[in-house]
């Protein structure tokens, strides 16, 4: 997390965007099961009249054994803290237990005996684990997910939630390269005993359908939407979406009246950042996540500039303030987001705090600030995590805006992703992200917004928005410091 264009990415949890790490690659063996591979060579190529060398193939446990010590070094190398070796090695070693007596074994046979240094130590503990895996029961113990079980407890050993093993199957999944699809571009919400449009893209069929937020969506190519529930929202789901080009037919109400509405389904995109005037007076800004600085959308624009052009289209037009929506944010690069914070803060401004095992350091504001500075409200959520917290909390304790909506997520810690020759990886957290003034630890508990505001799903079906009407009124009634305009 230095300053510069290789800073690394924020990532936060379970939000609708995968977390963005830094990935390192090595070799897919290593330790023991390099050995295998040194004899293997070696029997391809006997002495003459020497009988040929027969190499046993590395079994599973071989695998995780050689995975765990990647993972171990990892952990001791990039983890932000201090690691102690036995701490971590003692939870391992429950971990694998707990999971060998859920499927059968009767106990340790062999628990590690103590060591006097942490390399005896890792020995003792291999000589255990295989002896567990080798235990006779009903059914054989899953070497695999033995392994797998062990680096999960050698990962919680630093009980911090953003350090964790990623079985092979996950680790697939995630760096899997998201599909496109096509549809009609809304996101859909239950409330109560009904699905509700609760917002819709900007240049998508819906918007241009005139699709609005409060819509209850009722039936689908004439068929009936099914009650609430998550395989009602599949069938919605399945039956919005299509190949692009094709037509769907939309049943909704709209206040109690009936709207019937045709739609050709399109790629849907979904974009990071959006900007429009509120009501002839309000420029309302809304960042979903921040892509590396240097990425282009549809426009050919960087978050950066499309901020610029907003920002000076607020002008022109003479608004009084500006919104800027974190909501249901879930991070992303902080070259981005510092160039964001930039356009509000003065250069030099600090920014936020980042403390790494060897030591600390402060990011700042870079410019061009814009001004004139107006006022700003930001509304957070318990969606807003990692790289929008961070922005939150800069905004808020330079005074630059006022914090309404509810508390954020408490993510915001950097990672690595690295990859174990398991065919799995290691989430290690990296950095620790602090506020530029307070220095307060953001993970574990997020921003506080100066105002309280929640948000009600009751809402939705009016088609109403009580965090962003109380923002507009904030805004209005000059309830923004002054000083907060003209840092």
């Amino acid at each position: 997390m230095q300053t510069g264009a290789a800073r690394a990415p924020i990532t936060g949890a379970a939000m609708r965007f995968l977390p963005r790490f830094r990935l390192r690659s090595r070799p897919l063996l290593d330790g023991a099961c390099a050995g295998a591979l040194l004899w293997c060579a070696i029997s391809l190529a006997p002495l003459a009249g020497a009988p040929a060398v027969h190499v046993r193939a590395p079994s599973l446990i071989d695998v995780e054994i050689d995975a765990f010590h990647v993972a171990l070094d990892d952990l001791r190398a990039s983890y932000f803290g201090p690691v102690d070796t036995r701490s971590a090695l003692a939870s391992a070693w429950d971990a694998a237990v707990t999971y060998a007596q859920a499927h059968g074994a009767s106990g340790p046979p062999h628990t590690p005996r103590p060591a006097i240094t942490d390399r005896d130590a890792l020995a003792r503990f291999d000589a255990a684990l295989r002896a567990l895996a080798a235990e006779e029961t009903a059914h054989r113990i899953d070497e695999r997910r033995l392994g797998e079980a062990a680096i999960a407890g050698l990962a919680s050993s630093v009980h911090e939630n953003h350090t964790y093993y990623i079985s092979p199957e996950d680790w697939a999944q995630r760096n899997a390269t998201g599909q496109r699809y096509a549809g009609i571009g809304v996101t859909i919400s239950q409330v109560g005993e009904g699905f509700y449009i609760s917002e819709v893209f900007a240049n998508s069929p819906a918007d241009n359908a005139g699709l609005q937020r409060g819509d209850r969506l009722l039936a689908v190519d004439r068929m009936p939407v099914p009650p609430p529930s998550s395989d009602g929202l599949n069938w919605l789901v399945q039956h919005l979406r299509g190949e692009p080009g094709t037509s769907v037919s939309v049943g909704l109400s709209r206040q109690g009246a009936p709207l019937d509405v045709q739609l050709t389904r399109a790629y849907i995109y979904v974009p990071d950042f959006e900007a429009k005037i509120l009501d002839g007076d309000i420029g309302y800004l809304r960042v979903r996540a921040f892509p590396p600085a240097a990425s282009t959308g549809p426009d050919g624009k960087t978050i950066a500039q499309a901020l610029d052009d907003a920002l000076a289209r607020f002008d022109t037009a003479g608004t009084r303030g500006w919104v800027l929506d974190l909501r249901n944010d879930g991070g992303g690069y902080l070259d981005a987001m510092t160039a964001v914070a930039s356009r509000f803060l003065a250069k030099g401004t600090p920014l936020f705090v980042s403390r790494t095992r060897d030591g600390e350091s402060t990011t700042r504001a870079d410019g061009p600030q814009h001004l004139p500075a107006r006022p700003l409200v930001v509304i957070i959520n318990a969606g807003t995590a990692s790289a929008a917290e961070i922005l939150a909390a800069a905004l808020q304790e330079n005074g630059r805006a006022l914090i309404i909506g509810q508390k954020s997520a408490g993510v915001a810690n950097a990672a690595n992703r690295d990859a174990l020759p398991d065919g799995g990886g290691i989430s290690i957290t990296v950095v620790q992200s602090l506020t530029p003034l307070l220095k307060r630890p953001l993970d574990g508990q997020g921003v506080l917004p100066n105002e309280q505001v929640e948000a009600s799903a009751d809402d939705i079906p009016r088609g109403a928005d009580r965090q962003l009407d109380r923002a507009k009124a904030i805004l209005r009634a000059g309830l923004v410091p002054a000083t907060a305009a003209t840092h």
